[in-house]
């Protein structure tokens, strides 16, 4: 809408917002046991028969819940999980990296790409799939903010 409206003021102050929000729903997530990534990946990595046979399928487990394939299967977030962990890491990241391409864009006069953001989105999201860091399994928190 500010992007369009070549509203760059209204576009960087919304764009101001986003991490504090997304901080806030990744703790209320974190509160409650449904939206934990940690059984789902503790569980993928237990069922592999040896260290690289674990690896593999927690990388799988992960691109389940997000790419969900290959690079250019346009799938992207097909599966995607609002799970605490991944909302204020990677959905934070794309986010932020989006919203500071479309800003750049606007003060550049450019011409959005859509394939390179694209791009660019995947790219965030793979790194988060070829990671290991591991994510609780108990609710912390509180579920009001």
């Amino acid at each position: 809408m500010y992007f369009r409206s070549k509203d760059a003021t209204r576009l960087q102050s919304t764009a101001a917002t986003m991490p504090d929000l997304m901080d806030d729903l990744d703790r209320l997530l974190a509160s409650q046991e449904g939206f934990l990534p940690g059984d789902w990946l503790a569980a993928a990595r237990a069922s592999g028969s040896g260290q690289a046979s674990a690896t593999f399928m927690e990388w799988n487990a992960r691109l389940q819940i997000t790419n969900w394939g290959i690079n250019g299967t346009h799938l992207q977030d097909y599966a995607n999980k609002m799970w605490a962990g991944m909302v204020g890491g990677v959905y934070r990241a794309r986010w932020n990296s989006f919203l500071t391409r479309l800003a750049s864009c606007l003060s550049s006069h450019c011409k959005w790409d859509e394939v390179e953001s694209a791009q660019a989105d995947w790219n965030l999201v793979d790194a988060w799939v070829n990671a290991t860091e591991h994510y609780p399994d108990t609710p912390s928190g509180e579920s009001q903010l």
